[in-house]
């Protein structure tokens, strides 16, 4: 008996403690899991398409996986996977600098229309295999803002220059209108009344910068950032403007001087840029789902803020050096973003921090 007790502990493990690595097995894999899950989250990862400067990006709304991008002299690209791949898509473009892309999800396949740098407005039909120019119909056509009515989307909007054009037949047509910005740089519609549209004016005279309303779908338009000055008395260029999908009272604008937000639909400005200080500001996006994190880019990176703006902190890596014009959250997947820069498109995944009793897993790529 003795000896076998010896052999026992001298030669043979206990079968318990067999039970005992069986448990331990299981967080072993998991703890293993986990450490290969974090590795590359939070850092922006390059997705291509290739062609240097990408100016505009677009998702469809319908089927994230659909993304396009517009290129400084290289036209449109199509993934279909999440930006993992991407292909030219020129047919019929005459001209290649894309200044602004937007999406009429109520067709199929959906309709893609291309704002460019010299040629006005073209259409796509089939999503992005062929392209038709559509107008607008004036002089030098550097259409910098294309945008979508939400509600009837046969209602476009672009902006060229000082005038804004309007089509209620999907573009077959148009009327010529001024918002009274001297350029427009960004329209954002509201989807709740689609009536009621913001326009950013940028390269602003002493009276033609600033952000502008309309109440009746562009016939008459208001200043609505008087007030918001630099400190030489010089009105702020707007780049940028988004409205809260959740209440739409709520805007959001950036400018030379940072982030400002409206509660009250435009009426007064409060500044938002606490850890912001020193950054230039460009781009803005909403997360759809969780309307009080937001997003805006910014030389050599992203900062995001998770209180409808009080405070912002760097979003990641790997965006050093880099102009940001463009950001893209997925409707569907929103921790899930792209970031249009002067050296292609950049993504990321976000993961939810630990401690919130949720799963903490790789967004995977859509």
């Amino acid at each position: 008996m003795q000896g076998r007790t010896t052999q026992e502990e001298g030669g043979r493990k206990p079968a318990g403690s067999k039970v005992v690595l069986a448990a331990f097995l299981p967080a072993v894999a998991w703890l293993a899991g986990l450490q290969s899950v974090m590795a590359g989250i939070g850092e922006w990862t390059s997705s291509g398409p290739g062609g240097g400067t990408v100016q505009a990006l677009a998702i469809d709304p319908r089927n994230t996986a659909t993304l396009y991008a517009g290129g400084v002299g290289s036209g449109v690209f199509k993934s279909a996977d999440g930006g993992r791949s991407w292909s030219a898509v020129n047919d019929g473009l005459t001209n290649l600098t894309i200044l602004d892309l937007a999406i009429d999800p109520s067709t199929t396949p959906s309709t893609v229309y291309a704002a460019t740098g010299g040629s006005g407005v073209f259409r796509s039909t089939d999503g992005g295999e062929s392209w038709s120019q559509i107008g607008p119909p004036v002089p030098g056509p550097n259409a910098y803002v294309v945008a979508v009515d939400p509600v009837v989307p046969t209602t476009l909007y672009a902006c060229i220059r000082a005038w804004l054009m309007k089509s209620t037949d999907a573009g077959m047509s148009w009327t010529t209108g001024s918002t009274g910005a001297e350029n427009v740089s960004d329209l954002a519609i509201d989807a709740a009344n689609p009536s009621t549209i913001y326009a950013a004016g940028a390269m602003a005279t002493p009276t033609g910068g600033g952000l502008y309303k309309t109440l009746d779908g562009g016939a008459t338009w208001r200043k609505v950032t008087w007030g918001l000055f630099d400190a030489s008395g010089r009105d702020y260029d707007v780049s940028r403007v988004a409205i809260d999908p959740s209440s739409t009272s709520i805007v959001y604008i950036t400018t030379a001087g940072g982030v400002f937000k409206s509660i009250d639909g435009g009426t007064s400005w409060t500044s938002k840029n606490n850890g912001l200080q020193g950054q230039t500001v460009g781009d803005l996006a909403i997360d759809p789902v969780t309307t009080a994190t937001l997003y805006v880019g910014a030389w050599g990176g992203v900062f995001k803020s998770t209180d409808g703006g009080d405070v912002w902190a760097a979003l990641g890596q790997g965006l050093a050096g880099r102009s940001v014009s463009d950001l893209v959250v997925d409707p569907q997947t929103p921790t899930t973003l792209y970031a249009a820069t002067d050296a292609g498109v950049f993504s990321l995944q976000q993961v939810t921090p630990p401690g919130d009793g949720t799963r903490h897993e790789r967004t995977p790529r859509r």
